[in-house]
């Protein structure tokens, strides 16, 4: 299981680019996200929620991972704050 969370004291994020859509209502969907030349296309939306400044949103990836994105509103980017692979879930349940 890899968080990308707090680190020595310091918020670890990685920015990705996410290829997203909106139901007409400002509401995002993400449908793919990108970064170092790997792309994940996001299966399903399990769940997602509001903090001040920030919209978050939990995924499963067509590779079988799940994945916490975080839209930063003030400077319209993505970053990845947690993720979790499909081998590590099953490692999990063990």
């Amino acid at each position: 299981m890899i968080h990308l969370g707090i680190a020595h004291g310091v918020s670890v994020v990685m920015r990705v680019h996410v290829d997203e859509q909106t139901d007409g209502a400002a509401i995002w969907f993400p449908r793919c996200m990108h970064w170092d030349g790997r792309q994940v296309g996001i299966v399903d939306i399990l769940d997602h929620w509001h903090g001040a400044d920030h919209g978050y949103v939990k995924v499963k990836g067509h590779d079988g991972g799940l994945y916490v994105l975080r839209f930063d509103m003030l400077s319209n980017e993505w970053e990845l704050t947690m993720f979790v692979s499909e081998r590590g879930e099953l490692l999990a349940a063990e």
